[in-house]
Protein backbone atom coordinates (compact mmCIF):
# COMPACT_ATOMS: atom_id res chain seq x y z
CA UNK A 1 0.00 0.00 0.00
CA UNK A 2 2.87 2.75 0.51
CA UNK A 3 4.07 1.97 -3.02
CA UNK A 4 0.72 2.58 -4.25
CA UNK A 5 0.36 5.91 -1.97
CA UNK A 6 4.17 6.77 -3.11
CA UNK A 7 3.41 6.22 -6.51
CA UNK A 8 -0.04 8.18 -6.20
CA UNK A 9 1.90 10.75 -4.57
CA UNK A 10 4.63 11.73 -7.05
CA UNK A 11 2.01 11.56 -9.98
CA UNK A 12 -0.14 13.96 -8.13
CA UNK A 13 2.86 16.75 -7.85
CA UNK A 14 4.07 16.03 -10.87
CA UNK A 15 0.89 15.88 -13.25
CA UNK A 16 -1.96 16.66 -10.87
CA UNK A 17 -4.68 16.85 -13.61
CA UNK A 18 -3.93 13.87 -15.49
CA UNK A 19 -4.03 12.00 -12.19
CA UNK A 20 -7.09 13.28 -10.47
CA UNK A 21 -8.48 12.76 -13.88
CA UNK A 22 -7.35 9.64 -14.05
CA UNK A 23 -8.42 8.78 -10.92
CA UNK A 24 -12.07 10.31 -11.08
CA UNK A 25 -12.66 8.04 -14.11
CA UNK A 26 -11.47 4.88 -12.83
CA UNK A 27 -13.26 5.00 -9.07
CA UNK A 28 -16.58 5.92 -11.40
CA UNK A 29 -16.49 2.99 -13.15
CA UNK A 30 -15.69 1.09 -9.46
CA UNK A 31 -18.56 2.62 -8.34
CA UNK A 32 -20.86 1.76 -11.74
CA UNK A 33 -19.24 -1.85 -11.33
CA UNK A 34 -20.41 -1.63 -7.59
CA UNK A 35 -23.80 -1.30 -8.45
CA UNK A 36 -24.20 -3.45 -10.67
CA UNK A 37 -23.06 -6.00 -8.72
CA UNK A 38 -25.65 -5.18 -6.24
CA UNK A 39 -28.37 -4.59 -8.61
CA UNK A 40 -27.81 -8.65 -10.42
CA UNK A 41 -27.67 -9.76 -5.99
CA UNK A 42 -30.90 -7.81 -5.45
CA UNK A 43 -34.00 -10.39 -5.73
CA UNK A 44 -37.27 -8.45 -5.76
CA UNK A 45 -39.65 -9.46 -2.89
CA UNK A 46 -41.87 -12.22 -2.95
CA UNK A 47 -39.36 -13.91 -5.58
CA UNK A 48 -36.60 -16.08 -6.33
CA UNK A 49 -35.48 -13.78 -9.32
CA UNK A 50 -33.06 -10.85 -9.52
CA UNK A 51 -34.88 -7.25 -10.51
CA UNK A 52 -31.97 -7.03 -13.58
CA UNK A 53 -31.52 -9.35 -16.43
CA UNK A 54 -28.63 -11.19 -14.68
CA UNK A 55 -26.06 -10.05 -17.13
CA UNK A 56 -23.33 -7.47 -16.62
CA UNK A 57 -24.26 -4.28 -18.94
CA UNK A 58 -20.04 -3.33 -19.74
CA UNK A 59 -21.52 -0.19 -21.50
CA UNK A 60 -22.94 1.50 -18.57
CA UNK A 61 -19.58 0.90 -16.57
CA UNK A 62 -17.56 2.11 -19.59
CA UNK A 63 -20.36 5.30 -19.48
CA UNK A 64 -19.36 6.21 -15.94
CA UNK A 65 -15.86 5.52 -16.58
CA UNK A 66 -15.95 8.41 -19.97
CA UNK A 67 -18.00 10.60 -17.83
CA UNK A 68 -15.38 10.56 -14.70
CA UNK A 69 -12.39 10.93 -17.24
CA UNK A 70 -13.99 13.74 -19.82
CA UNK A 71 -16.69 15.37 -17.56
CA UNK A 72 -16.14 15.33 -13.95
CA UNK A 73 -12.46 14.68 -13.46
CA UNK A 74 -11.24 18.06 -15.11
CA UNK A 75 -14.14 19.66 -13.79
CA UNK A 76 -13.94 19.01 -10.14
CA UNK A 77 -10.11 19.43 -10.56
CA UNK A 78 -10.78 22.81 -11.43
CA UNK A 79 -13.34 23.36 -9.16
CA UNK A 80 -11.30 22.16 -6.29
CA UNK A 81 -8.64 24.38 -7.30
CA UNK A 82 -10.92 27.25 -7.05
CA UNK A 83 -11.74 26.14 -3.76
CA UNK A 84 -8.99 26.20 -2.30
CA UNK A 85 -8.08 29.28 -3.63
CA UNK A 86 -11.07 30.64 -2.13
CA UNK A 87 -10.76 32.58 1.42
CA UNK A 88 -13.48 35.30 2.00
CA UNK A 89 -12.73 35.24 5.72
CA UNK A 90 -9.97 35.67 7.84
CA UNK A 91 -10.08 32.39 10.00
CA UNK A 92 -9.37 28.92 8.96
CA UNK A 93 -12.94 28.05 10.10
CA UNK A 94 -14.75 30.74 7.93
CA UNK A 95 -12.85 29.51 4.81
CA UNK A 96 -13.87 25.95 5.40
CA UNK A 97 -17.80 27.27 6.08
CA UNK A 98 -17.69 29.40 3.19
CA UNK A 99 -15.71 26.45 0.51
CA UNK A 100 -18.85 23.76 2.12
CA UNK A 101 -21.96 26.38 1.71
CA UNK A 102 -20.39 27.41 -1.65
CA UNK A 103 -19.99 23.49 -2.58
CA UNK A 104 -23.05 22.19 -1.57
CA UNK A 105 -25.10 25.29 -2.21
CA UNK A 106 -24.41 25.98 -5.86
CA UNK A 107 -21.99 23.11 -7.33
CA UNK A 108 -23.68 19.90 -6.06
CA UNK A 109 -27.40 20.77 -6.50
CA UNK A 110 -26.87 23.24 -9.59
CA UNK A 111 -24.32 21.98 -11.90
CA UNK A 112 -22.55 18.45 -10.41
CA UNK A 113 -25.98 16.70 -10.12
CA UNK A 114 -27.66 17.71 -12.71
CA UNK A 115 -24.83 16.92 -15.07
CA UNK A 116 -23.97 13.81 -14.11
CA UNK A 117 -27.85 12.78 -15.32
CA UNK A 118 -27.77 14.98 -18.57
CA UNK A 119 -24.34 13.27 -19.66
CA UNK A 120 -25.55 9.51 -18.47
CA UNK A 121 -28.39 10.53 -20.14
CA UNK A 122 -26.98 11.63 -23.19
CA UNK A 123 -23.94 8.81 -23.48
CA UNK A 124 -27.46 6.22 -23.22
CA UNK A 125 -29.02 7.54 -26.70
CA UNK A 126 -32.44 7.65 -26.52
CA UNK A 127 -34.65 8.61 -29.12
CA UNK A 128 -35.78 11.71 -28.11
CA UNK A 129 -32.47 13.07 -25.77
CA UNK A 130 -34.33 16.45 -24.94
CA UNK A 131 -37.19 14.58 -23.40
CA UNK A 132 -34.99 12.17 -21.70
CA UNK A 133 -33.01 13.95 -19.85
CA UNK A 134 -35.98 16.12 -18.44
CA UNK A 135 -37.77 13.18 -17.56
CA UNK A 136 -34.45 11.97 -15.70
CA UNK A 137 -33.66 15.14 -14.11
CA UNK A 138 -37.14 15.60 -13.01
CA UNK A 139 -37.69 12.00 -11.15
CA UNK A 140 -33.98 11.86 -10.02
CA UNK A 141 -32.64 15.61 -9.46
CA UNK A 142 -34.47 16.55 -5.95
CA UNK A 143 -33.72 12.90 -4.31
CA UNK A 144 -30.33 13.21 -5.41
CA UNK A 145 -29.53 16.50 -4.20
CA UNK A 146 -31.41 15.60 -0.29
CA UNK A 147 -28.83 12.38 -0.55
CA UNK A 148 -26.19 14.41 -1.56
CA UNK A 149 -26.65 16.92 1.42
CA UNK A 150 -27.08 13.77 3.61
CA UNK A 151 -23.20 12.64 3.23
CA UNK A 152 -21.11 15.38 1.55
CA UNK A 153 -21.35 18.73 4.05
CA UNK A 154 -19.60 16.44 6.68
CA UNK A 155 -17.31 14.93 4.12
CA UNK A 156 -15.86 18.43 2.61
CA UNK A 157 -16.23 19.81 6.01
CA UNK A 158 -13.00 17.71 7.33
CA UNK A 159 -11.81 17.33 3.36
CA UNK A 160 -11.58 21.25 3.46
CA UNK A 161 -10.10 21.42 7.02
CA UNK A 162 -7.71 18.75 7.21
CA UNK A 163 -6.43 17.17 3.73
CA UNK A 164 -4.28 18.30 2.03
CA UNK A 165 -5.38 20.96 -1.02
CA UNK A 166 -3.39 18.22 -3.57
CA UNK A 167 -5.01 15.30 -2.10
CA UNK A 168 -8.58 16.66 -1.60
CA UNK A 169 -10.28 15.46 -5.19
CA UNK A 170 -8.43 11.93 -4.26
CA UNK A 171 -10.42 12.23 -0.59
CA UNK A 172 -13.79 12.70 -2.72
CA UNK A 173 -13.03 10.27 -4.71
CA UNK A 174 -12.50 7.42 -2.35
CA UNK A 175 -15.77 8.69 -0.93
CA UNK A 176 -17.44 8.93 -4.32
CA UNK A 177 -17.08 4.69 -4.71
CA UNK A 178 -20.40 4.43 -2.68
CA UNK A 179 -21.71 7.50 -3.73
CA UNK A 180 -20.64 6.87 -7.62
CA UNK A 181 -22.36 3.50 -6.82
CA UNK A 182 -25.66 5.31 -5.51
CA UNK A 183 -25.61 7.81 -8.84
CA UNK A 184 -25.46 4.73 -11.30
CA UNK A 185 -27.96 2.63 -9.38
CA UNK A 186 -30.42 6.13 -9.07
CA UNK A 187 -29.55 6.57 -13.16
CA UNK A 188 -29.92 3.17 -14.06
CA UNK A 189 -33.79 2.93 -12.23
CA UNK A 190 -35.67 6.08 -13.32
Amino acid sequence: MSFFFRRYNHFAHKHPLATNIATTGFLFGAGDFLAQQLELRHVAPGTAESTKSGVYDMPRTARAVAYGLFVFGPMAGTWFGFLSRFAPGKSAATNTLARVALDQGVFAPFIGIPLYFLCMTAMEAPQDIGAAITSKLNHTWWDTVRANWAVWPAVQMVNFALVPAQFRLLAVNVVSIGWNCYLSMENSEK
